[in-house]
C-alpha cells in the first residue's frame, strides 16, 4: 500500500519515498487489461458529458466504493491531476483508480 507520511514543513500527506519504486510499496504497474477497463470506464463518462476531461462529481461514484478516507481520495486525485484544473485525463483517471485500488 501507498504509505503516507505527514510532511514536517507543511500539514499536507506526503508519499513516503523509499528507493525501491512504487512497486516495492505495494503499488504494482498496471496491467493492459486494467488499463483497457480504466480507458473504457472514461470513455463512458467522458462520452456522457462531451468532454475529454472528467471533473471529480463524474468519477464520485467510483471513488465512493474504493470506501478509502476522503482525505486520502483527495490526496491520490491531487497527485494524479498533472495540470492541476481539477480533471482528469483518461491516463490520469486510470492511474488514480489503480492506486485507489491498491491500497
Amino acid at each position: 500500500p501507498l504509505a503516507m507520511q505527514r510532511s514536517a514543513t507543511a500539514s499536507t500527506m506526503m508519499p513516503a519515498m523509499a528507493e525501491e519504486g512504487p512497486a516495492a510499496r505495494g503499488i504494482p504497474p498496471i496491467k493492459p487489461e486494467e488499463l483497457r477497463t480504466y480507458r473504457l470506464f472514461f470513455s463512458s463518462l467522458a462520452a456522457a458529458i462531451q468532454s475529454d476531461t472528467i471533473g471529480r462529481a463524474q468519477a464520485e461514484p467510483v471513488l465512493a466504493n474504493t470506501q478509502l478516507p476522503r482525505d486520502e481520495v483527495d490526496y491520490i486525485w491531487s497527485i494524479c491531476d498533472g495540470d492541476g484544473d481539477g480533471r482528469l485525463r483518461a491516463d490520469e483517471l486510470a492511474i488514480a483508480l489503480h492506486i485507489a485500488a491498491a491500497r
